[in-house]
């Protein structure tokens, strides 16, 4: 359900543990509502460190980031196979150099602002040299040899390697660096952008109080549909255990960070515990509610 460096390649065997649904206890009533309105909630341990994914490498940030932005292409659920999001179509030179993508025409990022190639230069330029900065911890990795990136047609972008990169379209379906964001919403908030965030995908930032909560909700224009989901809360609860204790009791859906101590106790309270062999997060994020 989530998706640094070379870490990607070496495929990390790590045991991945999510932790979704719930049964009984004190905060029933509380869960059939939320169900109700369709409201997801995410205990998560921290808050993240920005929502710009040029500027974080963190997990806790890739969490809601997945569902605020979309990238050139994106992973299939539950594996890396590659398959298209903002680029319908892609394609390289003989000698790997030059790849090209054909743009997903009529989608609109949350700010009303048109999607385009202009879009994609923007938001990769601002990662390479001489844009780039320290501040970008995935920028290098991410867009590896790219030297430029220019617009070929409204619709349609090239991307210029100085050498082959085998990872290059792997790497642009990660969720940090990668996503395209609204250059009319960067200029608008400069700095605080990272507070702010526009993208395209399938929720909308709505709020984000410091230590307490995120909230997104949905974006009913989706361009892959609707999501099924009215919000997403991503609520900040330091202490693992009491992560856990909420979950037992139907007071949130999922969480990370579990204990694997409380494993066993929220198998006995009926709580669905999916545990799968996963690559290094951030890496295999996927949007919820999709």
């Amino acid at each position: 359900m989530f998706r640094k460096k070379n870490f990607f390649m070496l495929l990390v065997s790590l045991l991945a543990v999510a932790l979704v649904g719930c049964v009984g206890g004190d905060n029933k009533e509380k869960a059939a509502e939320t169900a109700k309105q369709k409201i997801f909630v995410f205990d998560q341990g921290s808050d993240p460190r920005g929502l710009d994914p040029a500027y974080v490498d963190d997990g806790e940030s890739a969490n809601p980031i997945v569902n605020i932005y979309d990238g050139l292409v994106r992973y299939k659920p539950g594996n890396t196979e590659i398959e298209p999001a903002l680029a319908t179509e892609w394609s390289s030179s003989p000698d790997g150099k030059e790849w090209t993508f054909k743009l997903r025409q009529g989608v609109k990022f949350h700010d009303g602002t048109p999607f385009n190639a202009d879009a994609v230069v923007f938001s990769v330029s601002r990662q390479l040299p001489p844009q780039r900065t320290d501040a970008m911890p995935y920028a290098s990795f991410t867009f590896g040899p790219v030297q430029k990136v220019e617009k070929v047609d409204d619709y349609t972008v090239k991307f210029i390697l100085s050498e082959p990169y085998a990872p290059f379209l792997a790497n642009l379906a990660m969720a940090l660096a990668a996503p395209i964001v609204s250059p009319a919403a960067v200029e608008k908030y400069g700095d605080k952008f990272i507070e702010n965030p526009v993208g395209t995908g399938p929720f909308k930032f709505v709020e984000w109080k410091k230590g307490q909560q995120i909230v997104l909700e949905a974006n009913k224009e989706y361009w892959d549909g609707a999501p099924k989901l009215d919000k997403l809360v991503y609520k900040i609860v330091k202490e693992n255990s009491v992560r856990a204790s909420e979950l037992r009791t139907g007071g949130i859906q999922a969480m990370n960070g579990v204990d694997p101590n409380d494993v066993k106790m929220l198998e006995e309270a009926g709580v669905t515990v999916i545990k799968n062999p996963g690559v290094f997060p951030p890496q295999a994020n996927y949007p919820l509610g999709t």
